[in-house]
């Protein structure tokens, strides 16, 4: 009997030991959620398809940031070459990454959040936290 209460106590102190060490591990998943939440919660993010490859940025968005700014921001950070000019209210791409005509419709495309944007409006555009900003370069 002595033997059986043992073998009983010492699965039930087993299972405490189980259930202790889930506990702790639901807590360092949540407080990892919670964390990186925080870290991005001011970020957005653009990617450049360049259509073998692409290239991400993440950057905290600042007040009155459009997509022409988180553009410029990004690509001095990855240094690549972007010429632009703002003319009659309109953004005019004339160079980017090496590649010039100047670059027309179809050539270079904007999606924000997965919807398409005009890219000769992207001076105009506001950006906002957790936007997603997606450059297409077409036969590039």
């Amino acid at each position: 009997m002595d033997a059986e209460l043992a073998v009983k106590r010492k699965k039930s102190s087993d299972d405490h030991h189980v259930l202790l060490w889930q506990v702790i591990l639901v807590l360092v998943v949540v407080c990892g959620m919670i964390v990186l939440n925080r870290v991005s919660a001011h970020d957005a993010r653009l990617t450049i398809d360049f259509g073998d490859h692409q290239r991400a940025f993440e950057g905290e968005v600042i007040q009155n940031m459009t997509v022409l700014d988180a553009l410029r921001a990004s690509v001095a950070a990855g240094r690549i070459n972007l010429t632009f000019e703002v003319a009659h209210d309109q953004t005019i791409i004339t160079a980017f990454d090496g590649h010039s005509n100047p670059l027309g419709p179809g050539q270079i495309s904007f999606t924000l959040n997965g919807q398409p944007i005009n890219a000769t409006e992207i001076h105009k555009i506001p950006v906002h936290p957790k936007d997603h900003i997606m450059v297409m370069l077409a036969g590039m």
